[in-house]
């Protein structure tokens, strides 16, 4: 049966199945812990590469030009992938296997984003699975324009004898992709990247320019695996339609980030006006979205 036991610390709440184990800060509603079999899968953060370890990106994926845009003839300042990383949620419900985290807009938020919300998000527990589901819901009068993604960093090595470059990424089918290019925003260029191939190997140097960023994904689900290894790590993103792929450092950022989006970064030249932007959803007042994604340990 699985079970919840109270946080372990200050501004963290902890949820054990009969196999999976995760921790999560209320700041921010971050995963902090991703634990199989008492081993750990997340990212731990790191000084020398990169400390964060799975935020949440709301209401923009990436930047926007200059740090502002306009919204019905008001300019807003809103910080790299949105306005909730560093904000504090509350516990709203926990069961036997799941924990939910509730977002509520107030004057804050509405001066860098000027809607009101609710945003929930629920981590649930079953089996080697973990599922990770939202329910933004437009408390506004007014259509509510929008980005919505993850970000979580897996380590990598997921064992102790293997090295990043042992490791590599496989998609259920056979894709032919381009890679989005990007500078401090995407450049609006492409070049090649798969060509009817359903894996790439991973070394340091592919994200020497950066993540990579995808959209025409054809498949549903990607891994994390090593030929050499025995543990891998399976996401289900069923429905997301961009897709971004990240590491940051050289050897001392033994991560991956695998990051399923509704949206995407602005591209250099773009016009300020958000109801603009590439990739948003528009939610109607009082009306909800509630999309989710899964990741599988072995």
């Amino acid at each position: 049966m699985n079970k919840g036991e109270d946080g372990m610390a200050e501004g963290k709440q902890t949820l054990e199945g009969d196999r999976l184990r995760i921790i999560v800060k209320e700041r921010g509603a971050e995963l902090t812990s991703l634990m199989l079999d008492g081993r750990e899968y997340l990212w731990q953060g790191d000084e020398r590469s990169w400390t964060g370890q799975s935020p949440l990106l709301f209401p923009l994926i990436g930047s926007v030009p200059g740090g502002t845009y306009t919204l019905d003839g008001e300019r807003y300042g809103i910080p790299s992938h949105g306005i909730l990383r560093q904000r504090n949620s509350r516990l709203e419900r926990r069961s036997a296997d799941s924990l939910t985290f509730r977002f509520v807009s107030d004057r804050e938020t509405r001066l860098q984003y000027p809607f009101d919300f609710t945003l929930d998000l629920t981590y649930r527990l079953s089996g080697t699975v973990l599922t990770m589901a939202y329910g933004l819901t437009n408390r506004s009068d007014r259509a509510m324009p929008f980005s919505l993604g993850a970000h979580p960093a897996f380590r990598c090595p997921l064992e102790e004898n293997l090295a990043f470059e042992d490791y590599r990424v496989v998609f259920e089918r056979e894709e032919t992709l381009t890679r989005r290019l990007k500078r401090d925003l995407l450049t609006g260029e492409r070049e090649p990247f798969l060509t009817g191939e359903s894996s790439f190997p991973l070394t340091q140097d592919l994200f020497s320019r950066g993540a990579l960023i995808f959209d025409g994904i054809q498949s549903e689900r990607v891994t994390l695996e090593s030929p050499r290894g025995k543990r891998k790590v399976t996401m289900d993103f069923a429905g997301f339609p961009y897709f971004g792929i990240w590491k940051k450092g050289g050897p001392e950022g033994a991560f991956l980030c695998l990051e399923p989006w509704y949206g995407v970064d602005s591209t250099e030249g773009d016009s300020p006006d958000w109801r603009k932007k590439e990739g948003l959803l528009t939610l109607e007042p009082g009306t909800s979205f509630t999309p989710s994604f899964s990741v599988e340990l072995i």
